[in-house]
């Protein structure tokens, strides 16, 4: 029995130390709509470093709106946008978008093909804007589709890109 008692005293303070260690930790939390989705960023502070955080916290909003407007292939004028319309010229980009496009086609390679951006073609025979109801599209419209789906048709030249397929 004293054995017994023993382990639950030493767990009981363990436990108390533990928590102890951890000081008191507050959430700082911001909430935005940016990649057609709504984003939550929150950081946990035991430091009491509120403005830095609420700082931080704005600054990272801040860049997500810039990333969603830079890389939205519906808005026109962004470097998505401009190469999607490009009829398969070469156009310039952002350095960022150039790296974005880069580690997107890694895994597009690393998971062959299961992971394609560009299947655009396919995703917009669908009305996924909730303002009508969702319809399957004719099988013969999606085999089309999927035949502009490739993503080795997507060319990086230096700071240029291009889609071989314009469609």
């Amino acid at each position: 029995m004293k054995k017994y008692v023993n382990s639950i005293f030493l767990l009981f303070l363990c436990i108390i130390l533990l928590n102890g260690c951890a000081g008191k930790e507050t959430a700082y939390s911001r909430t935005d709509f940016c990649f057609d989705t709504a984003v939550t960023i929150t950081i946990y502070d035991n430091a009491g470093n509120a403005e830095e955080v609420n700082t931080l916290l704005d600054e990272t909003i801040d860049l997500c709106k810039k990333y969603d407007t830079m890389f939205r292939r519906t808005s026109e004028g962004s470097d998505i946008w401009n190469i999607n319309h490009s009829g398969g010229e070469w156009t310039s980009v952002s350095d960022e978008t150039i790296l974005l496009l880069q580690s997107a086609l890694d895994y597009c390679e690393l998971t062959g093909g299961e992971i394609d951006i560009t299947i655009a073609p396919v995703k917009d025979l669908w009305d996924f804007s909730g303002k009508e109801d969702v319809k399957m599209p004719a099988y013969a419209d999606i085999e089309e589709a999927l035949t502009h789906v490739n993503y080795s048709a997507v060319e990086i030249q230096g700071s240029k890109v291009r889609l071989s397929d314009p469609e």
